[in-house]
C-alpha cells in the first residue's frame, strides 16, 4: 500500500516540486537539467566510464556535500587497498556535484536520478555495481529494491534513525527498506539500539567517518591562508554563519568594544554559509571589513570570506571558532575547528550533531543563547590560556577516540565483495 502511494503520489509530487522550484532557483534548475543523465565519463583523464567492463565497481551515495565528506575517507582507503576498484559516486544535491566529480578517488560522479522504478532500473543496469554504500539515512526505496533484485549487497554507513521511523504508518515500510541492507553501522549507541529494534538485525557502532576526513584534510591544507595569520590580534573564525549568527556576533562585538578587557584586539573572519552578493553586502553594511579576495598579509581588521572551500583551512589560523547554524536549522560541522584543538562556540540548535552534543558536556564546545553569553565566552577564551590548553587536551583525546572507522568500513566492504565472489 505504501509502495503504491510512494510511486503514484510522493515521487511524482517530488518531480513536480522540483520543476516548479527550477523556475526560481538555479540549484533546482541544475537538479532538473541533470535528472535524466545517467552515464558520465572523463575521457580527458583516461578513466573508464560506466558501460565498460570493470570487474570491481562500488556505488557510493550521499545526499549532500556534508554527507559526501563522510564517505570520502572510506573511498580513499578502499582505493589505497584496492586501486583497481572503480568508484561511482552520486549525490542528490546539485551543489555537491562539482566536489563529487572532481575528487581524485572518484571515477565517475553523478546526480542520483529521481527514485522512480524505471529510472532506478536503468541507472543500476548502467552502473552495474558490485556493491552499494549509502550514507546516514539516504536510502531510496526503489534503488534498494532494484539492488536487492540483483543480489547486490547494500551497506549503510554512519547510520542514524530517520525521523519518519517514529510514524506508526511508515515504520514497517522503513523497517523493510533498512532490513535489506547486508550491513548497518550506526554512529551512536542510541542509534544502534533503535536501528536494531527497527530492522531486527545486529547494528554495531563505529565513530563518524567524518573525523577521519577532517584529520586527512588538515595534513594537506592550502598554505596560502597563512598570510592572514596575525599574532597581534585575537582571531575568531566564524564558519557557515546565517543572519541570526551574524547579528549575535555583531552585537557581541559592540558589547566588547564598550566593556572588554581583552588582551588583544578582536578580529572576526566571517565565512557566510551562502556567500551571495546580497549576503556579503549586508555584512559589509554592518561592520567594516575587507573581502578575502581583496585581502593580503598587510590587511588589518575584519575579513569577509567571499568564496567557498576556504573555511577548513581558515580554522588553522584561528584562536577560537564560532560555528553557525545553531540559531538556524541546526549547527554546522564542529569537527573541523576541533581538529585544530581550538575552543568552539555555537547556538543552541545542536541536536542534529552528535559531536556537538557530546562535546557540549565538556568545555570544548560552549552553547551560547544570548549576546551576553557570547561576549563572556570570547572574553574567557581570549584571556585564559590555562582554559585554552585544557580545551586542546579534551579535543585531542576526543579525536583520538573517534578516529579510524574509515579503515574498518573499507575492510568490511571489500570483505563483502570477496564473500560474494565479487572481488
Amino acid at each position: 500500500m505504501i509502495d503504491v502511494l510512494y510511486n503514484v503520489v510522493v515521487i511524482p509530487a517530488l518531480r513536480m516540486l522540483l520543476y516548479i522550484a527550477s523556475w526560481f532557483s538555479g540549484k533546482a534548475r541544475r537538479r532538473v537539467r541533470n535528472m535524466g543523465i545517467v552515464l558520465a565519463h572523463r575521457s580527458s583523464t583516461g578513466r573508464a566510464s560506466m558501460g565498460t567492463t570493470v570487474r570491481n565497481r562500488i556505488w557510493f551515495h550521499a545526499a549532500s556535500m556534508g554527507e559526501f565528506e563522510q564517505l570520502l575517507p572510506i573511498i580513499s582507503r578502499i582505493k589505497g587497498i584496492a586501486p583497481d576498484v572503480e568508484i561511482i559516486a552520486t549525490c542528490f544535491s546539485p551543489s555537491a556535484l562539482d566536489a563529487v566529480k572532481s575528487n581524485p578517488d572518484v571515477d565517475v560522479g553523478l546526480l542520483i536520478p529521481i527514485d522512480t522504478r524505471k529510472a532506478m532500473r536503468r541507472f543500476i543496469e548502467d552502473v552495474s555495481p558490485n556493491a552499494a554504500v549509502f550514507d546516514r539515512y539516504d536510502l531510496w526505496r526503489n534503488a534498494v529494491l532494484e539492488l536487492n533484485k540483483r543480489n547486490i549487497p547494500i551497506v549503510l554507513a554512519n547510520a542514524t534513525v530517520p525521523s519518519a521511523a517514529s510514524s506508526l504508518f511508515l515504520r514497517s515500510w522503513i523497517a523493510d527498506t533498512y532490513s535489506r541492507c547486508i550491513l548497518i553501522s550506526a554512529v551512536t549507541v542510541e542509534d544502534s539500539k533503535r536501528l536494531a529494534d527497527l530492522t531486527l538485525k545486529d547494528v554495531d557502532v563505529l565513530p563518524d567517518s567524518r573525523i577521519d576526513r577532517v584529520l586527512d584534510c588538515i595534513t594537506s591544507q592550502d598554505p596560502s591562508v597563512g598570510q592572514w595569520k596575525r599574532n597581534d590580534v585575537f582571531t575568531l573564525v566564524c564558519g557557515s554563519t546565517w543572519r541570526k549568527d551574524e547579528q549575535m556576533l555583531f552585537d557581541a562585538l559592540d558589547m566588547l568594544s564598550r566593556t572588554s578587557r581583552l588582551d588583544s584586539p578582536l578580529r572576526l573572519i566571517i565565512a557566510p554559509h551562502e556567500p551571495m552578493q546580497s549576503v556579503l553586502a549586508e555584512i559589509e553594511a554592518r561592520i567594516p571589513c575587507t573581502r578575502m579576495s581583496q585581502a593580503n598579509s598587510q590587511t588589518a581588521g575584519h575579513i569577509l570570506v567571499d568564496s567557498v572551500g576556504r573555511l577548513m583551512a581558515l580554522y588553522s589560523i584561528a584562536d577560537a571558532a564560532f560555528v553557525g547554524g545553531g540559531f538556524h536549522h541546526g549547527v554546522h560541522s564542529v569537527t573541523e575547528p576541533i581538529a585544530y584543538n581550538i575552543a568552539v562556540a555555537c547556538g543552541p540548535m545542536i541536536h542534529r550533531s552528535h559531536h556537538a552534543m557530546e562535546l557540549s558536556t565538556t568545555d570544548a564546545i560552549s552553547v551560547v543563547n544570548s549576546v551576553e553569553d557570547l561576549a563572556s565566552w570570547i572574553t574567557a577564551i581570549a584571556t585564559n590560556r590555562t582554559k585554552v590548553q585544557e580545551i586542546a587536551s579534551i579535543t585531542r583525546k576526543y579525536l583520538s577516540a573517534h578516529s579510524g572507522s574509515s579503515s574498518v568500513y573499507a575492510a568490511r566492504i571489500l570483505e563483502i565483495l570477496s564473500a560474494n565472489n565479487r572481488y
